[in-house]
């Protein structure tokens, strides 16, 4: 007998009958996480416009025991990987896998690895979340800049369409600001996604 696909699944939806949504935890110190983004990006293309998505990027932290300042990149990566010899290998991988969803990952001119705690507070003030995101990605993969460094998360926030003066609230003072919403309780460093390799 012919194959009959099963009514009711995601894409017998009349366009644009109901909001979906999608909570995507992330780190965006996460190579992987980008790339990620990026072929999440593709298949939401493919719906041609068939789903009305909002997604939700949920603060995780590879590294919740990070200082607060960051650290040497080079120093983290031999002390997690055994060696820069291995580092770089594993790097050569990402940058491969970049290269084909169109991100050209910088890794020898990153020097620091940050504390992302302060940009996901970012990404948490943001009422259009995906912009924040995609730039926080960009200025530490592509264009190796500290994501840590307040002034840096500053300019984002101005290329962002946010006001510059909120991202002071990424630093300490978030904590204690009405709309934060307990978001220090949200970042999901207790559980990580199976599959995702730290860095």
């Amino acid at each position: 007998p012919r194959f009959e696909r099963p009514r009711g699944l995601l894409l017998d939806h009349s366009p644009k009958e109901e909001v979906m949504k999608l909570e995507v935890a992330s780190d965006v110190m996460c190579p992987w996480c980008y790339i990620g983004k990026r072929r999440l990006e593709k298949a939401l293309n493919l719906l041609d416009g068939d789903v009305d998505l909002k997604i939700s990027w949920l603060p995780f932290q590879l590294n919740p025991g990070m200082p607060e300042e960051g650290m040497s990149r080079a120093e983290y990566r031999k002390a997690k990987f055994g060696s820069l010899e291995h580092s770089r290998a594993l790097d050569a991988r990402v940058i491969a896998e970049g290269r084909s969803e169109g991100i050209e990952f910088a890794f020898e001119r990153i020097e620091r690895t940050p504390n992302t705690a302060a940009a996901h507070r970012l990404i948490f003030l943001a009422q259009d979340q995906d912009p924040v995101v995609d730039a926080l990605f960009r200025a530490y993969f592509e264009e190796a800049k500290d994501i840590g460094d307040a002034a840096v998360l500053a300019d984002i926030a101005a290329l962002s369409a946010l006001k510059a003066e909120l991202a002071h609230y990424a630093g300490d003072a978030l904590a204690a600001h009405g709309d934060a919403g307990g978001l220090e309780q949200l970042l999901l460093h207790a559980w990580a996604p199976v599959g995702t390799a730290a860095h």
